[in-house]
């Protein structure tokens, strides 16, 4: 209901179902929607990746299109 506000960077923790590690990925948010800001829209936020290890990546690349 009260997501991060634009611009801000924070750590996702981000754990995948079967495998053993908790990838720890810098994210910064490029939108955001507070609950009722928008109506008939739902809140949330979109987010890119600004930075991850390299072998996080190659994990996610693999875990998606395995």
């Amino acid at each position: 209901d009260n997501p991060f506000e634009e611009g801000e960077q924070f750590i996702l923790e981000l754990v995948l179902p079967g495998l053993p590690d908790t990838m720890a990925i810098r994210c910064e948010v490029v939108w955001a929607r507070k609950k009722g800001e928008e109506p008939g829209q739902a809140s949330g936020m979109g987010v890119k990746f600004v930075e991850i290890a390299a072998e996080d990546e190659q994990t996610l690349k693999n875990y998606i299109s395995p």
